[in-house]
Parts: structure tokens; C-alpha cells; sequence
């Protein structure tokens, strides 16, 4: 062991140097398939393909690592050398065709402006990648306003400068991803309370509240806008592992691994209404968008639907191979989701029963999911500590969210689909903004106010987003 770590000393700049290196490359790389992709929708013009320093950096690492650059890829890069070849080959036969002290006179002043010009793009160039070092620096040390402070102020640089054309490929991505990994993982509020895991969150119809789960057998209320406790409620003897608001807000149902159901009457007495006591744990629970119906999932590997007012069972849904963590009803009542020890999540067909499709992506047990409040996005949760976001109508992933630092065990949207409620195994809740479509408006919205109330920013800095449209 000891031989190991004196290893791991010797060569960790070695190591760290090659991850580094990996990281560009990765970088680099996602920006290819982006740059790729564009071509082939512009019906492969020559006009999106690779040039000037961007096409020169893609032969660096083609040569480098070719062996991990895809054939379209490859195919993409040497298309892109092909024209510039053709160019090339063109401007050489103009610049013979014109008279020789015509070409002095030109070669002469478009030296002098070109040079003036490479140094410009250079400096933008430089400039960006500083603040962009300078925002990944912040971000490792968890300092979230400075860090998404300078990853604004890279990204308003590469949108507004007329040299962008120019500035290094590589550049331009690292750029983009620091700003999309900083708002994306800028957090609003955290809730610490419970003295064990936190298994299970879900937001009251009207936004207002949030309801967690936990190890500690308690179930508790929390205030969004303040985040603090409103109420605790005890009366299961095991580990709580799901919590579920009725639509109309009034009841909270929560399943336990005591094998029982129990609602709650949150608005009156807050106190217990009944319990509905199962044959094995009892992972999740859910009801339907009538509160006629309420599903539930369990060790057996199945999800079962129940009649709210009869108790009694109405279907048996059978198709996952292991343990189902979390079930929950799309907004129109038209599908159900469940999640799966078996890594996948499944759709179905409510008044069937039957299997619509199968989601696959996570690494690990899939702990829990969330319809977005229009049906239109399912997120998911897993032990693989991520977060998943993925479209209902194709089933494709759309984003991975990384931030816990432990298994993610629950999930859930806020009412207006613009938070989205995650909660970890270290009794952590986080919630994410989930407004994707301008990083930039996103990232000023969530730093304008810390800008102008925070007396040691500077007054540059104050003004940093005011000419970024709220």
C-alpha cells in the first residue's frame, strides 16, 4: 500500500497533467459533434466547415488521437482541410495573375492591418480563456457568485466580439461549457433538517411547500421562500421512502419500508387519517391527477394500483427485473412512470396497463422521477449521482445534472416547472433552475441581485448584466 501511494506522488503531476489534457480533448470533442451535426443540416455546405484555427486544432488532436475520433468525424475534419486546400490553391493563382507592384503595394498595407488584426483576436482570445480558468477556479472551491460572475463575463466577450469567427475553437467550447456547467449547477436554496437520509421530496400543488422523506422515520413540511421547518410528522416505525401531495393539496401520503401506507391531513389537524398496510416494503406512492387513484411501488418488483376510497387493488403491472424504487402519474393521467433497481425507467398506458417504452442511460439503480408539470420532461434520480432530464415523446436524454456527491434519491418538479427538487443521501436538498434557454439570461437572473446588494463587489461588476436582457 505504501509502495502505491508513494507512486501516486511521484507521478501525480503526470496524472493530473493527462487528465487535464483529457478534459480538452473531451471539450473539444463535443464541440466537433455540434459542428458536425450543423454541417449535415446545412445539407453539407461548404460554408459550415472547419477553418483558420478551429480546422487547425482539429488536425492537432486527429493526429494526436485519431483513434478515438469517429469515421463521420474523421470524414467532417478532412472535408474541412480538403477546402482549405482548394483555397489555398485558388488565392495562389490570383496572386500570380496580378502585376507585381500592385501585389507589393497591397502585400505591404494588409500586413500592417493584418497584423493589428491577429493581435486583437489574440488578446479576446486570452481574455476569455482567463476568465473562463478563473470561473472553473471559483466553481472547484464552491464560491458560486464569483465563479458564474467571470463565466458571464467570458460569455458576453465571445457573443458580442466581432472577432468570434476567429477565436480558437477550443477556446469558444471551453467557454460554453464552464457557462452551462455554472448556471446549471448554481444552487437557489439547501435544506438541512433531517437526521438521516432524505429518500423522498415532493412540492405541494401550489408551490408553496415541499414535503420530504427520510431514514428518521419522519416526514416534514418546509417553507420554499424561507426554507424553514413548518411541521414534523411521526408515525411510521421504519425508514420513510416516498411522500406524495393529493392534487388538491390537502392530504400527503407516505410509504415506509414498515410496509404501510399513511395519509395525512396537512391543512386541519396534521394529523395521521389512515394506514393501508401492504405484504413487503413499500417504496413509493403517487396519486392520479382525479385523487381517485393512488399507485405504489415495491420490493416485489411490481407497481400496483389502488382504489383511494375501496382500499382495494385494481392492476398489477409486471415488467422490470428489479426492485421498483418510484412510481409517479403524468399531469394528464394518460401514462405512469416507474423507476427501477434494474437501471431503467419504464412508461405505460394507465387504462391498460401496458408498456409504452423503456428509458436507458443510468449507470446505477434508478432511485425516483418527476413529470415536468406539462408532461412533456421526465426526470430522473439514481445512485449513479446524477440527475437525468429526458423528452416523453422520443425518449432521448436531454441533460444530465451533476452536483450531488452521493446517490440522488429523490426528484421533483416545482409547479411551474422552473425548479426542479433533488435530495441526496447526505440529508441534502438542492434545487436547480431549470430555465434552459439563454445561459446568459439565466446566469444574470440568478447573480443581479448578489451583484448590487453585495457592497465588495466592484462597480463594474454591478453592472455586468445590464445590458443582458432580464
Amino acid at each position: 500500500m505504501e509502495v502505491v501511494h508513494e507512486a501516486l506522488i511521484r507521478h501525480w503531476g503526470r496524472l493530473r497533467g493527462w487528465m487535464q489534457e483529457n478534459r480538452k480533448f473531451r471539450i473539444w470533442q463535443q464541440g466537433l459533434i455540434v459542428a458536425l451535426q450543423q454541417w449535415v443540416d446545412s445539407g453539407k455546405d461548404e460554408g459550415a466547415l472547419l477553418r483558420g484555427a478551429t480546422l487547425a486544432i482539429a488536425e492537432d488532436w486527429l493526429q494526436q488521437r485519431g483513434r478515438e475520433v469517429s469515421k463521420p468525424q474523421r470524414w467532417f475534419i478532412e472535408n474541412s482541410v480538403e477546402l482549405r486546400e482548394r483555397e489555398r490553391k485558388q488565392k495562389e493563382r490570383l496572386r500570380r495573375s496580378v502585376v507585381g507592384g500592385l501585389v507589393c503595394a497591397l502585400f505591404l498595407s494588409s500586413s500592417l492591418a493584418g497584423l493589428a488584426v491577429v493581435n486583437e483576436i489574440r488578446k479576446t482570445d486570452a481574455e476569455i480563456g482567463r476568465l473562463n480558468d478563473n470561473a472553473e477556479k471559483y466553481f472547484e472551491i464552491n464560491d458560486q457568485e464569483a465563479a458564474l460572475a467571470e463565466a458571464i463575463k467570458g460569455g458576453k466577450i465571445l457573443r458580442g466580439s466581432i472577432w468570434k469567427p476567429w477565436i480558437g475553437g477550443e477556446t469558444q467550447m471551453s467557454a460554453t461549457s464552464t457557462l452551462r456547467e455554472v448556471v446549471y449547477g448554481f444552487q437557489i436554496k439547501t435544506f438541512k433538517g433531517h437526521t438521516g437520509e432524505v429518500n423522498s421530496v415532493s412540492f405541494s400543488p401550489d408551490g408553496k411547500t415541499l414535503a420530504s422523506a427520510s431514514q428518521d422515520k419522519t416526514v416534514k413540511l418546509w417553507d420554499i421562500n424561507s426554507g424553514k421547518e413548518i411541521k414534523t410528522f411521526k408515525g411510521h416505525t421504519n425508514s420513510v421512502n416516498s411522500v406524495s401531495y393529493s392534487p388538491d393539496g390537502k392530504t400527503l401520503a407516505s410509504a415506509s419500508r414498515d410496509k404501510t401506507v399513511k395519509l395525512w391531513d396537512i391543512i386541519t389537524s396534521g394529523k395521521e387519517i389512515n394506514t393501508l398496510k401492504g405484504r413487503t416494503d413499500v417504496n413509493s406512492v403517487s396519486f392520479s391527477l382525479d385523487g381517485k387513484t393512488l399507485a405504489s411501488a415495491s420490493h416485489d418488483t411490481t407497481v400496483k394500483l389502488w382504489d383511494v376510497k375501496s382500499g382495494k387493488e385494481i392492476r398489477t403491472l409486471k415488467e422490470h427485473t428489479g426492485y421498483v424504487k418510484n412510481i409517479s402519474f403524468s399531469p394528464d393521467d394518460k401514462a405512469l412512470a416507474s423507476a427501477s433497481f434494474d437501471k431503467t425507467v419504464k412508461l405505460w398506458e394507465f387504462k391498460s396497463g401496458k408498456e409504452i417504452k423503456t428509458l436507458i442511460g443510468h449507470t446505477d439503480f434508478v432511485n425516483s422521477i418527476s413529470f415536468s408539470p406539462d408532461g412533456k420532461i421526465l426526470t430522473s434520480a439514481s445512485w449513479d449521482r446524477t440527475v437525468k432530464l429526458w423528452d416523453i415523446n422520443s425518449g432521448r436524454e436531454i441533460k444530465t445534472l451533476k452536483g450531488h456527491t452521493e446517490s440522488v434519491s429523490s426528484v421533483s418538479f416545482s409547479p411551474d416547472g422552473k425548479i426542479l427538487a433533488s435530495a441526496s443521501r447526505n440529508g441534502t436538498i438542492i434545487l436547480w433552475n431549470l430555465d434552459l434557454d439563454d445561459l446568459l439570461v439565466r446566469g444574470c437572473g440568478l447573480i443581479r441581485g448578489y451583484l448590487q446588494n453585495n457592497p465588495d463587489v466592484s462597480a463594474e461588476d454591478k453592472h455586468l448584466c445590464d445590458n443582458i436582457k432580464r
